[in-house]
């Protein structure tokens, strides 16, 4: 089964305070969320949420085997400057 990076961003788009967001899949079965929230959120709060959230999303489309990875960093951009919101495994920035 494929989730559409559309869905992501329509679910974390409804989490006021994730400011931006970037989704990178680091093997077949893992995700890796950056998060930008905003000044007056807590960061470990707001990606305890997300991760929750995803992890719904994911089971509602019935692949909860897929793990669910914090990275602390905020989301990265590519050389040319461009942040790109999801990334497909294999083109990962590392």
């Amino acid at each position: 089964m494929r989730v559409a990076p559309l869905a992501f961003g329509s679910l974390l788009g409804r989490i006021p305070e994730v400011a931006t967001f970037q989704l990178e899949q680091t093997a077949s079965n893992r995700l890796l969320v950056r998060l930008a929230t905003t000044p007056a959120s807590g960061p470990a709060l707001v990606q305890q949420h997300v991760q929750r959230e995803m992890r719904r999303l994911l089971a509602s489309y019935h692949v909860e085997h897929i793990g669910v990875d914090a990275d602390n960093r905020p989301p990265l951009q590519a050389p040319g400057g461009k942040r790109r919101t999801v990334i497909p495994y294999g083109a990962g920035t590392g």
